[in-house]
């Protein structure tokens, strides 16, 4: 099996870890506020997201804290709507 030249597997590799930072960001990118919370297992652990789903007084929305393995629970409570 012959190996391509050292300069290729440079490229490769730059271009692997830009394919993977840019899939792993974004889901802390996202900035919209969503319409419903994820489904179970869809957060990560303390990863954040809002949700406006009408549950909290105008002007604020939920604030969705991914569950933290030791309690298995998501944490939620009414915040001021983000910028």
């Amino acid at each position: 099996m012959k190996l391509p030249a050292p300069g290729v597997w440079t490229v490769r590799s730059l271009v692997g870890a830009a394919c993977w930072l840019i899939a792993s960001s974004a889901s802390w990118a996202q900035t919209g506020v969503l319409t419903q919370e994820p489904p179970a297992g869809g957060l990560k652990s303390g990863e954040i997201v809002y949700v406006d789903d009408g549950h909290c007084p105008k002007g604020k929305v939920k604030q969705v804290v991914g569950a933290d393995t030791m309690s298995g629970h998501r944490t939620r409570c009414c915040v001021a709507r983000p910028n």
